[in-house]
């Protein structure tokens, strides 16, 4: 079975990168407008890195719950 802690997790981790996401998102954007190349490549590559975890922990999330569904199906008769 899987943990109801783990889900609580994943599921805080994904809200929080979504935010981190828009936040860096919305910087590169910014730094972009004031012509300022290192930091608009720092921060594209910060979000691309965001990114990726957030489509991991998307992943993760999809199959606990998936795992967790299965369980109770077999549970239930």
């Amino acid at each position: 079975m899987v943990s109801r802690n783990l889900l609580l997790t994943l599921v805080y981790v994904f809200v929080v990168l979504i935010v981190v996401l828009a936040v860096v998102g919305a910087f590169a954007a910014l730094a972009a407008r004031l012509d300022d190349p290192q930091v608009v490549s720092t921060l594209q590559a910060a979000a691309t890195i965001t990114a990726v975890l957030l489509a991991v922990d998307s992943l993760l999330l999809i199959g606990a719950l998936g795992i967790e569904a299965i369980e109770r199906s077999r549970q239930d008769p």
